[in-house]
């Protein structure tokens, strides 16, 4: 199941509860309020005909006193009674002997928080200005049943107060005439109910929110770890190729997919960074033997006469041979110090020192019109590393640098000491670096140098040795345009997998 639909569905069954909860408690109170008027509708019949057979039989007397301790005898204490003829008008009635219970109050925090609501969304009743006890005559709508020979069954308000009263009204033959016998219960158990039933429904509703909010919460836990996990792995993919292996979840949801997308990125990563790591080598050895022929073949046609419209071919020719031999040399280089890295031993040297010597060497390099700046410190900078790695960068900055370095800038090395290790960096005077190339400038075979405009034959292997040798530093290699120039810095702390000396 993909994870869009597992939190789809934890979402609607969460909302599935309030709904089912309330319509489940609105129908246990139909139920209650329906339970109740029929047993007190049983009980007025059971008293109607229990009446109508002592009147039958001649035990009791005519008029309505002795129907009325006939009737205060059958009706339960809690309960009031009265006798109507059938134009409403009252022929006795029956006061409640047992009083009724208090109203029903909110006592704790959730019944105060929920009365209010349970008062809105209960059933509302109309008012019982109808039913007073002391009216001569009741005229309620519901007693139009009774005259049809049905029973009825009314609710109202008692009051002010959160009670109702429930009413039943049954039919009655009397020797007199035909009569209703009405008798009255005010309770609250519906409003209890409710109240009870909308607690116990927040209560549940809440429970459930902290479950899903803690479900989720742990959902979201797992998946971030996963993820988190899966861009570390990424991570040192990217920054070492092919030499760390690479985790793929066994989980069949998007993050699965998308770890063995990655994993097949990266293998097709790493399978080109080896063949460019190992390109430098395989050309080399592969154009060695035929320019070594070709040059023998120009040295050899040389100590011929040639016409002079022949000699600038040839001199042509000796030209490119040259910049192929350069080529050839450039790239061995390149292996060369790849392998000089991974083959390094550290030892505490001062850096501060070795950047003072460089650029010392660098002054007497510089063509006219140039200048140089140092920015050192005074004293020593301590770096556990490789002096002659390090020494091997500064000389490719430096070429770099003064390719781009026009007639009267400058090329300033500004040395910083760090926490841990030291940030070197490279600065010259000249037109800024292209939007984007940031980013690209330190991969390999890269160059930004136009054709024709450089000193010698550059493939762009400089500043990726640069990178390479403060990737063994444990630092960073940084290109960024400042103001009227461009910027190279790189971040050393120590040379990796050697342990310094205490």
């Amino acid at each position: 199941m993909t994870l869009r639909a597992q939190l789809a569905l934890a979402s609607l069954a969460l909302l599935a509860v309030p709904v089912v909860g309330w319509r489940f408690a609105l129908e246990l109170e139909a139920a209650l309020r329906e339970g109740q008027a029929k047993s007190l509708v049983t009980l007025a019949g059971t008293i109607a005909r229990g009446l109508e057979a002592v009147e039958r039989v001649g035990k009791g007397t005519e008029g309505a006193a002795p129907i009325a301790l006939l009737l205060a005898e059958a009706t339960p204490p809690a309960l009031r009674a009265r006798l109507l003829d059938a134009e409403g008008r009252v022929l006795a009635r029956i006061e409640a002997r047992e009083l009724p219970r208090a109203p029903f109050r909110p006592k704790t925090v959730a019944d105060r928080l929920v009365h209010p609501i349970v008062k809105r969304l209960r059933t509302p009743f109309p008012p019982d200005t109808d039913l007073d006890f002391s009216l001569p005559r009741i005229e309620a709508p519901e007693l139009g049943r009774v005259r049809q020979g049905e029973p009825a069954i009314g609710w109202r308000q008692a009051g002010d107060d959160e009670r109702a009263r429930l009413f039943v009204a049954v039919p009655l033959a009397l020797p007199s005439g035909a009569a209703m016998l009405l008798i009255e219960q005010v309770q609250d158990t519906h409003l209890l109910f409710a109240q009870r039933a909308l607690v116990f429904l927040l209560a549940a509703t809440l429970l459930a929110f902290i479950l899903t909010f803690l479900s989720m919460l742990a959902f979201a836990g797992v998946e971030s770890f996963r993820i988190r996990r899966l861009r570390n792995a990424v991570e040192r993919g990217l920054a070492n190729p092919g030499k760390e292996p690479f985790a793929v979840s066994r989980m069949r949801d998007e993050i699965g997919d998308l770890s063995r997308s990655f994993k097949r990125l990266m293998d097709e990563i790493a399978a080109y960074t080896e063949y460019l790591r190992s390109l430098a080598s395989k050309l080399g050895h592969e154009l060695k033997t035929p320019l070594a022929i070709v040059q023998s073949s120009l040295e050899n046609l040389e100590s011929e006469a040639l016409n002079d419209a022949a000699r600038p071919y040839l001199a042509r020719a000796r030209e490119g041979v040259e910049r192929l031999s350069s080529i050839l040399r450039a790239m061995s280089e390149a292996t060369r110090i790849e392998r000089a890295i991974e083959q390094a031993e550290g030892e505490w040297f001062d850096l501060a020192s070795l950047v003072r010597s460089m650029a010392q060497a660098y002054r007497d390099l510089l063509p006219p019109g140039r200048r140089l700046e140092l920015t050192v410190p005074e004293g020593a900078v301590m770096l556990f590393g490789a002096p002659d790695l390090i020494a091997q960068a500064l000389d490719k900055l430096f070429d770099n640098a003064l390719s781009f370095c026009p007639e009267g800038g400058a090329i300033r090395i500004l040395l910083e000491p760090r926490r841990e290790g030291a940030r070197l960096a490279m600065e010259n005077d000249g037109p800024p670096l292209p939007e984007g190339a940031e980013n690209r400038l330190f991969d390999s075979l890269v160059s930004l140098r136009e054709r024709g405009s450089e000193r010698g034959t550059h493939l762009g292997l400089g500043l990726y040795v640069v990178r390479l040798i403060a990737e063994a530093h444990q630092g960073a290699a940084r290109a960024e345009n400042r103001p009227g120039g461009v910027r190279v810095s790189l971040r050393l702390r120590r040379l990796r997998g050697s342990a310094p000396a205490p």
